[in-house]
């Protein structure tokens, strides 16, 4: 058994627990855990059954004696503890024994970023068993998102990492995991990707953790927040009600216009840009001015030129909507058009109603996602 496969250490209490420890023994990995039993004389004799169990097990325990005295075997017990922490802290150890007296101990180590935790071995040890290995798939799905975390935020923004740790873990466990890899100088796996791809893997990240299970994640929410967390003061939801409120009332207007006034579509594009503000606004103006290039473009190609330069707040699908719009304006009758405009705005609201729904179910990571919170911000701008 090579000493650097290791990563878990069992301490076990010998005059605690006596010999149920050996059942625990049958349910380790011996290429990857060392089982440590501390004794005196006064620790419990080991019956046969026991003995066999122990001669035939897979793994072979190391047997330290200890002196007598009171409380002698716990205090050389926490003494070797520490001795190991300061050899190697990155492994986890674990103190097998019902006696609560070594929680001190655990708390201690914990606040330090140390992997620490007592075990107390109950007659079904089938539970305690299990609890084991449902910690040891919880670290190891925290230290998985933690890499992700790292990947995209940068090993030198230690107070995003922290912040982004807490967020996803847990104050007390997010601290833990950020001491304890600060210690590690932040050493994972390196991922080679694009600001698009970092974004990606984070929002992956933040689905997998929200309280509402979203099937639908969206390749359009993280392509929306890649392009609308530069504005500090604006909230997320503000700012998709805005451009995505702000289009549809104006594609209403427009049809309305084309519908009950029989108004030239020059003429129903300069009325809302005169209504519309922000991107909106500077969408319907740039279509408006050019109608003049009308003969040498077609009105497609004018609106999907001026769609790509204006809304590229809108999410890929959004935009997809729109630019297929422009395939129909102005070239069958006003029933026809009024259809596709119906078309176009069904598929931006929907949008609009999925990405508020992937935003809101995220809170707690974001506090609020829509403030723009210097998570995202950090990753887009890093």
């Amino acid at each position: 058994m090579s000493v650097w496969n290791i990563k878990t250490i069992y301490y076990i209490d010998s005059e605690n627990v006596g010999d149920s420890w050996i059942e625990l023994l049958n349910t380790l990995d011996p290429t990857t855990c060392r089982v440590l039993v501390f004794y005196t004389k006064h620790s419990p004799r080991m019956a046969y059954a026991q003995a066999i169990q122990l001669m035939n097990a897979a793994g072979k325990p190391e047997f330290l004696e200890c002196h007598e005295g009171s409380n002698g075997l716990d205090f050389q017990l926490v003494s070797y503890l520490g001795y190991e922490l300061h050899a190697d802290c990155s492994k986890e150890m674990v103190i097998v024994s019902k006696d609560t007296g070594f929680d001190a101990v655990v708390h201690f180590w914990q606040e330090r970023g140390m992997n620490v935790k007592r075990l107390p071995l109950s007659n079904n040890l089938a539970v305690a068993s299990k609890s084991v290995e449902a910690k040891a798939s919880e670290e190891n799905s925290m230290s998985e998102d933690a890499a992700v975390i790292i990947n995209c935020l940068g090993k030198k923004n230690l107070h995003y990492i922290n912040l982004a740790f807490t967020h996803f873990f847990g104050e007390k466990k997010g601290r833990n995991l950020y001491l304890q890899m600060k210690k590690q100088k932040f050493a994972v796996p390196p991922a080679d990707w694009t600001r698009e791809e970092k974004m990606e893997h984070f929002l992956a990240l933040v689905m997998a953790h929200a309280p509402v299970s979203i099937e639908d994640c969206p390749d359009s929410l993280s392509d929306f927040m890649l392009k609308n967390v530069v504005e500090k003061n604006n909230t997320m939801q503000s700012m998709l009600d805005k451009t995505y409120g702000t289009l549809i009332a104006m594609l209403t207007l427009i049809k309305n216009e084309i519908v009950t006034l029989s108004a030239p579509l020059d003429e129903a594009f300069e009325r809302a840009a005169g209504l519309a503000n922000g991107d909106v606004g500077r969408f319907m103006s740039q279509v408006r001015r050019d109608f003049e290039k009308l003969g040498e473009d077609s009105f497609c190609g004018i609106w999907c030129s001026a769609a790509r330069d204006d809304l590229q707040s809108l999410s890929k699908r959004a935009l997809s909507a729109v630019e297929e719009l422009g395939a129909s304006l102005g070239r069958y009758d006003s029933t026809m058009q009024c259809t596709a405009i119906d078309r176009c705005i069904n598929e931006i609201s929907l949008e609009q109603q999925t990405l508020r729904l992937s935003l809101s179910s995220n809170k707690r990571m974001y506090i609020g996602i829509g403030g723009a919170t210097g998570l995202i911000i950090a990753i887009v701008l890093i």
